[in-house]
């Protein structure tokens, strides 16, 4: 089935020449540069804040929100249009980057991924892709897929991808095919929710919140797990992948929550030790920058900073206040 195109945002770009929309402009036109951008909510209790950044860029804007719960993710699409959700709602941010207006009953998904001039996510019940539509409901347009089917992922590639364990394997589909895999990869282990997945220009990586045996570099003929048989903590708790090839996980140890650079099994050396308190989501912005959201952390940490893996050391600590949702755009 083709993907319905849509036209969602017309009303956000009818008057691109006042200020909103041309800092909108200026604000998606560093996309095109070699950091990603980070698109954050921060929350202190009483205020929320839209932040984005990269490595050369930072933009924070006031929000009035058009929510009654706390969002539970955010989502940016190719073209520039960001939404929240909570558990009732997804919303919708309007021209002056600070309003936020309620469109579309929640996702089914909490895996919200931007695509094209859209929004999409896999609803595990009907095994299809819902995508936001025009008239702002979640439509099913695209399965069904296999009963098994744990998700989606978005490579730096602006692909979707779809993951299904088979037993121990795992196949991996296009968005547009659910009944053809692009390759079956051998895991020697069946994989379940919650799940991730990156796909780099010379890999595809899978991971899943056991602390062994769970973190794959794979190609359409080989699979490296890179913890194979030692744990890489007491928890796993987040992983992301750098454009180069480098993997680094967020786990806790000790009592402890811990940045490790996943190298190989075994060899995990830790990088920055949060503390024993609080909530931790990481990303990657390019081949040495990697970003981190943090909220209720006490040890220095909280907020969101940006951190240059080659130099071991953060190079913008944006905020210390709450950040309770981040997207990267590709």
């Amino acid at each position: 089935m083709n993907i319905i195109k849509i036209v969602l945002y017309s009303i956000l770009f009818t008057s691109i020449c006042i200020f909103p929309a041309c800092d909108r402009l200026d604000m998606y036109d560093i996309a095109s540069g070699k950091s990603r951008t980070a698109y954050a909510i921060s929350y202190d209790g009483v205020n929320y804040k839209l932040i984005i950044a990269n490595v050369n860029y930072l933009k924070i804007f006031n929000i009035t929100p058009g929510f009654t719960n706390t969002p539970g993710g955010i989502s940016v699409s190719q073209r520039g249009s960001i939404i929240v959700y909570d558990a009732s709602s997804t919303i919708l941010i309007q021209n002056d980057l600070q309003t936020w207006a309620p469109v579309a009953p929640t996702p089914n998904d909490p895996n919200v991924l931007g695509f094209n001039d859209s929004f999409v996510c896999f609803d595990t019940t009907s095994l299809y892709i819902n995508q936001l539509s025009e008239t702002f409901t979640w439509l099913t347009t695209i399965g069904s897929f296999p009963a098994n089917t744990l998700g989606i992922f978005k490579g730096n590639n602006y692909e979707i991808y779809v993951v299904e364990p088979d037993g121990t394997n795992v196949n991996i589909y296009t968005m547009n095919n659910p009944t053809t895999p692009i390759f079956t990869a051998i895991l020697g282990i069946s994989i379940n929710n919650p799940f991730g997945g990156f796909k780099t220009k010379n890999y595809f990586y899978l991971w899943y919140t056991n602390t062994v045996n769970s973190i794959f570099r794979i190609t359409p003929t080989s699979t490296t797990t890179l913890n194979s048989t030692t744990a890489v903590g007491n928890s796993l708790i987040d992983v992301t992948v750098t454009d180069d090839d480098n993997v680094f996980a967020i786990v806790t140890e000790t009592g402890t929550y811990q940045l490790k650079h996943i190298i190989s099994d075994n060899n995990y050396p830790a990088i920055l030790n949060f503390g024993s308190i609080g909530n931790f989501n990481i990303d990657s912005l390019d081949d040495r920058h990697i970003v981190i959201a943090s909220s209720g952390n006490t040890s220095g940490y909280n907020g969101l900073f940006i951190y240059d893996v080659d130099d071991n050391k953060i190079v913008k600590h944006i905020t210390s206040t709450d950040v309770i949702a981040l997207y990267v755009l590709r």
